[in-house]
């Protein structure tokens, strides 16, 4: 603590960053890098304000916020502002938008909304990459907007990693439309096809366009796009892709956009179960005893989903709740995120798993789709000898031909 009063700057700065990394030791630590915040020397105020302190700490937050806000060195600005989005961007892989956006603080985040307007694109790329890790419809007009105004092409390239456009699809639509069908760099080109799988049917027209590109990286995302979003009138435009000589490296993304459009034309929506079925699931799920340490997936689905585990694979977990929703969760992502099944063949496939288990779920069994068959490389069960993951089928069991 003695350095921190020295009267050589550099001693001072150095002795911040000491403090920083042995806070939780050191009593009192918190009012000293605070008090540091307030320096005369702008390289002390960067050094407290490089300090991961405001994470989780809302006095810390409001304190380095207001600090920025007054804050007149532009370099020691600029360095603090970096150090708090590279902070935000680490923190954000571990933690999910919700609990992140909690844990910088409302005044942190509102910071770095602002500063999606810096005068400096180093900068500039840095807030859009922290920001990529948030959601809401307030961040995603914040980024649709630099993405509008924004001519840099590496800020463009971060802003165009960000997965929440779609909370306001409306306007973002048309912005992402653009940039597929005539941004400079295909890099760009290709990031605004993938975007564009989570817009719905609306964004099937740009797709189709798309697959006219020159450059096979964007016709292969505006394809991977077309198999979550297009309608029976998006084949020909795919069958046409399958034949291009162009498009054999990609040619199996192709077969499964087609076999995945196929499939939802042919969907045929699946009864709801009885209430006596109904009292049946929650009973199971009542009943459901997770081994301590690997059973966290069916923990996860007794405690925070009321739902029923019915399938795996090396991705993705299906469970049913007592309502009849089928339910997709990633476990592989942090978070585990999860959401409704929309895929007819999935979930299909995944009441038939289920039944296999639990018989009664055979009554809740959506009809197949027209064309469905058991795949013959796993013989429908969605994996191959021992616990190899059937690649044929993805894990479904099922094909549509």
């Amino acid at each position: 603590l003695r350095p921190i009063g020295d009267a050589d700057p550099a001693v001072r700065a150095a002795a911040v960053r000491a403090l920083a990394e042995h806070r939780h030791k050191v009593p009192g630590a918190r009012k000293h890098l605070a008090r540091a915040l307030a320096d005369d020397d702008p390289r002390v105020r960067a050094a407290a304000g490089r300090t991961d302190s405001f994470y989780d700490d809302p006095a810390a937050a409001e304190a380095l916020a207001h600090r920025l806000s007054v804050e007149p060195n532009l370099r020691a600005r600029n360095s603090i502002i970096a150090a708090v989005a590279r902070k935000t961007r680490t923190e954000g892989t571990h933690v999910e938008p919700v609990t992140l956006a909690r844990r910088i603080g409302e005044p942190i985040r509102a910071m770095l909304l602002r500063e999606l307007g810096n005068d400096d694109p180093k900068i500039r790329t840095l807030v859009a990459s922290a920001l990529e890790r948030l959601r809401g419809e307030e961040v995603a007009a914040a980024m649709l907007e630099r993405l509008r105004a924004e001519a840099d092409p590496a800020v463009r390239a971060t802003l165009v990693l960000f997965n929440g456009y779609h909370a306001v699809a409306e306007r973002a639509l048309p912005v992402l439309a653009a940039l597929l069908a005539s941004d400079a760099s295909p890099l760009i080109r290709a990031r605004a096809g993938h975007l564009l799988e989570t817009f719905g049917a609306e964004a099937a027209e740009p797709l189709i366009a798309a697959l006219d590109d020159p450059d096979g990286n964007v016709r292969r995302a505006a394809v991977m796009s077309l198999g979550r979003v297009g309608g029976a009138y998006s084949l020909p435009a795919l069958a046409k892709e399958f034949v291009n000589p162009d498009s054999a490296w990609f040619r199996r993304e192709v077969e499964i956009a087609i076999r995945d459009v196929t499939t939802r034309a042919a969907a045929v929506e699946a009864p709801a179960p009885s209430s006596g079925l109904s009292a049946r699931i929650q009973g199971w799920i009542d009943e459901l005893d997770p081994e301590p340490g690997s059973g966290w997936l069916v923990r996860v689905c007794r405690d925070d989903l009321n739902a029923l585990p019915l399938h795996s694979s090396l991705i993705y977990l299906w469970a049913i709740r007592p309502d009849g929703t089928v339910l997709c969760m990633d476990h592989e992502a942090f978070g585990h995120p999860t959401e409704p099944e929309t895929e007819p063949l999935a979930a299909f496939a995944a009441v038939v798993q289920g039944a296999r288990t639990y018989p009664e779920l055979r009554d809740v069994i959506p009809p197949p789709p027209a064309g469905a068959l058991p795949c013959d490389r796993c013989a429908g069960r969605g994996w191959r000898s021992g616990n190899e993951h059937c690649f044929s089928c993805r894990g479904f069991g099922w094909w549509v031909s």
